[in-house]
Formats: structure tokens, C-alpha cells, sequence
């Protein structure tokens, strides 16, 4: 990047798109996709750089040999790490998937989805129980019958879902408190992604390890997956 004139020009609207989408409330990976070209041609360039510098020697040489396959390595365990976060940081899509398992088409049911189940996988293609079905309801009568209500009106707190009698389900993002389960029943929880976490006492049994097939098995117990309850699955009582 400091060495090569074309890769900052490249770059610069580059760092400046991705500033000025930050600033968006609703943030989305498809937003800055497009990027990812750029980044790859700076990071060839880069690749190049590191492997000339050092191929004046025996050892630059064989340093040159090695970035490669260190880079590809550490390119694996990253994208290992981010396809396990994002796999886990779809907790609406879960909870929804989760509500039609545990709830029959019938009789319809009103349900409000909240901001984070709806940025998080409760979209409109897991709306089983509505249309367009997409053939995952082959019952005629089903596709006659009243259809279930998926609601995304934003900006309404637990005590207006409370009062508006219409609702009889809920996907919350807030902990149901003791006044919230005095009118809704807690059916289930999703956790999802938290964090990342580093394991002292695994890290401790790793150094001890000496055999190639021990240190294999202890260095994914190294870092571990934190994950917590993001929704709450709630059913208006009688």
C-alpha cells in the first residue's frame, strides 16, 4: 500500500465507500460485496512485493517459498472462523423456523417480528405459513384457508404489541422481564453468535501436546464460539 502509488488510488474510494455506508442504521454484507475485487488486487500485489524482496539470498528464497502457503493457510482458518460466525448470527431465521415447528397452520396466527429477527434470517422467504408459499404447502385448502400475519412494524415497544389484541405471538429481542410474562408465555429461546473466546486451559494443554495428532485436536478446542439468547419466542396467554 505505502510502496505503490496505484494500489492508495485504488483504495482511497474504496475506504471512503465503505465509511460513508457505516453511517446506515441497517448494515448488510451485500452492501459492500463489491469491494471485495479491489482488496483481492491490492493483496496480489502485496503477494508479489513480499515475494521479490527477499529472493537476493538462500533465505530470502525460501522465505519467498513459504508466504504462500502460510498466507493460503491463514486465508482457510479465516474464513473457517467467519463461515462458523455467520452461520451461528442468523438467529431470527431460526426463530421463525423454530415457530413453525412448534405451531400448526392452524388456527392463523398474528405474529410481530422485531428489528433483529428481521436483520437476522426472518425474512420473507421464511414466512412458511403465508404467501408465496413457493409449493412448501401442497394442501389446496391450506392455500384457501386465512394465512398467518407476519408483521414488521418497527418502533413498537412490548406495551403496544401488549394492548394491540390482534397480536397472539411475538419474536422479542428483549429479555421478557416479570411484567412482559404477567400477558405472554415464554415458548422458547435462540441463543446466537457472541464472540469469539480464547481457551487458557486448552492453550495450557496444547504447549503439553507432543504428538502432530494431539496438537491437531486441541487447537480448535483453542478458540471457542460464545454464543447467547438474542430472541424470545412468546405466545399471548388466555
Amino acid at each position: 500500500y505505502f510502496q505503490d502509488q496505484r494500489m492508495r488510488t485504488l483504495l482511497l474510494p474504496i475506504f471512503l465507500f465503505i465509511s460513508l455506508i457505516s453511517f446506515l442504521g441497517h448494515k448488510e454484507w451485500r452492501f459492500i460485496i463489491y469491494v471485495v475485487p479491489v482488496f483481492n488486487i491490492v493483496a496480489a500485489n502485496g503477494a508479489r512485493y513480499l515475494t521479490n524482496i527477499t529472493k537476493r539470498t538462500t533465505v530470502g528464497k525460501l522465505l519467498a517459498l513459504s508466504y504462500m502457503p502460510f498466507f493460503l493457510c491463514l486465508n482457510l482458518a479465516v474464513t473457517y472462523i467467519l463461515t462458523l460466525t455467520s452461520i451461528h448470527n442468523y438467529p431470527g431465521g431460526e426463530a421463525l423456523a423454530l415457530m413453525h415447528k412448534l405451531y400448526t397452520p392452524y388456527p392463523p396466527a398474528h405474529v410481530h417480528i422485531s428489528n433483529l429477527a428481521a436483520q437476522t434470517g426472518a425474512s420473507l422467504f421464511t414466512q412458511q405459513y403465508a404467501p408465496p408459499y413457493l409449493n412448501r404447502i401442497p394442501d389446496a385448502a391450506l392455500r384457501a384457508s386465512p394465512s398467518w400475519i407476519y408483521d414488521k412494524t418497527e418502533n413498537l415497544t412490548i406495551q403496544d404489541l401488549t394492548a394491540n389484541q390482534t397480536f397472539t405471538h411475538l419474536i422479542v429481542e428483549d429479555r421478557p422481564d416479570a411484567e412482559t410474562r404477567r400477558y405472554w408465555e415464554v415458548v422458547a429461546s435462540v441463543e446466537g453468535f457472541e464472540r469469539w473466546s480464547l481457551d487458557r486451559d486448552a492453550l495450557r494443554k496444547l504447549r503439553r501436546e507432543k504428538s502432530i495428532t494431539g496438537v491437531s485436536e486441541r487447537l480448535f478446542e483453542v478458540v471457542k464460539m460464545v454464543k447467547q439468547e438474542k430472541l424470545w419466542i412468546l405466545h399471548r396467554k388466555s
